[in-house]
Parts: structure tokens; C-alpha cells; sequence
């Protein structure tokens, strides 16, 4: 027998276990490079406590903001505002709990 074929219709319905609601995720930097001010979009998962951070090439801390309070969701902030920041590679790191993101970022003149 060749060309064997049955019609189907009907509905089909898939259920995909796991984890639900955001995750811990920076999103974006921009501008990247920057001339001075760095804003941060990021992504937390819950209210626990949780920091953003800027770090130079030898990971010593640049600055650091505390955001947790902001709550679960996507959030903006400026991580460098009034700060004077020298020229060089730079990695923004948010964590939460067990949970590090970095993204590297440029400031140039």
C-alpha cells in the first residue's frame, strides 16, 4: 500500500513544567560605550535583597546600588550618575541571592 494517509482534527494541549515569572537577567546597558552615565535595565526575579554594581577589569567595585527594594520585575537605573568614572572596561554584576549576571561596558571620552 502507497500514499497511506488520515485526516486529523481536533485540539492538542501541552504542558510545560517549570519555573515561573521573571528571572535574573540584566537586559541591556546603554550607551555602550558611554561618555560618563550608564543606565541599566535588569530584571529581578523577587523583593530579596539584591545589588547592582559596577566593577573595574581587577573586580574592585566602582559603585554599588542596593535593589532589591524595587521589587520582582524590569527596572531602570543609572549607575554611574555623579560619579566621575575614568576611561576603560567596566562590568555591571547583579545578584541575587546565588544568581551573578555581568555584562561588560566601555567608557571612553
Amino acid at each position: 500500500m502507497t500514499g497511506f494517509c488520515l485526516p486529523y482534527a481536533g485540539e492538542v494541549s501541552v504542558t510545560v513544567s517549570g519555573p515561573t515569572g521573571p528571572k535574573l537577567a540584566i537586559e541591556s546597558t546603554w550607551p555602550n560605550p558611554a561618555r560618563s552615565d550608564i543606565s541599566v535595565s535588569f530584571t529581578l526575579p523577587s523583593s530579596r535583597p539584591a545589588t547592582l554594581g559596577l566593577h573595574d577589569i581587577a573586580g574592585r567595585e566602582i559603585n554599588r546600588i542596593e535593589v532589591g527594594p524595587l521589587g520582582a520585575g524590569t527596572h531602570v537605573v543609572n549607575l554611574t550618575q555623579g560619579l566621575t568614572i575614568k576611561s576603560g572596561m567596566y562590568f555591571v554584576r547583579l545578584s541575587q541571592g546565588d544568581e551573578t549576571m555581568s555584562k561588560r561596558v566601555s567608557i571612553f571620552p
